[in-house]
């Protein structure tokens, strides 16, 4: 049940625009909801599901997504660090998720505390429109 609960509470990205064409969804979770510091850092298994009705594309350089990594200090969310932003201009490749497809990937937290990730997405792939918000965990 609990399981359930924070995979119904990590954010679907939406962008509407005012339009009627269906909007971006997206869902981010991680394998776990607590890791422990191993030689330095935690891996985390992350998946980003299409669970709208249009496709959407994932950027990054050298890899997609563009993965921003966040950290709660102090009563707010911080950004520690990010994946696949770096050399976007120069390299990017994109991976087109279609409409209940998924994509796996590894990040590795290297600072203990309470995380979360936000994934861009969109559907052109040099502009990403819509930001998704995965589940909430914790690196011992």
């Amino acid at each position: 049940m609990t399981g359930k609960l924070l995979q119904f509470a990590a954010c679907l990205a939406t962008l509407a625009c005012g339009t009627s064409e269906p909007t971006i969804e997206l869902l981010v979770t991680t394998d776990r909801y607590s890791y422990v510091l191993v030689d330095g850092e935690a891996e985390v298994q992350v998946t980003v599901e299409n669970v709208g009705e249009r496709g959407v594309a994932l950027s990054g350089c050298p890899a997609p997504p563009f993965t921003v990594i966040e950290q709660w200090v102090d009563g707010s969310w911080h950004e520690l660090g990010s994946l696949g932003i770096i050399c976007r201009a120069l390299d990017t490749h994109t991976i087109a998720l279609h409409p209940g497809s998924r994509f796996e990937y590894t990040v590795s937290i290297w600072m203990q505390g309470k995380h979360r990730l936000r994934v861009l997405a969109g559907v052109d792939s040099e502009y990403p429109s819509a930001v998704a918000l995965s589940n909430e965990f914790m690196v011992a």
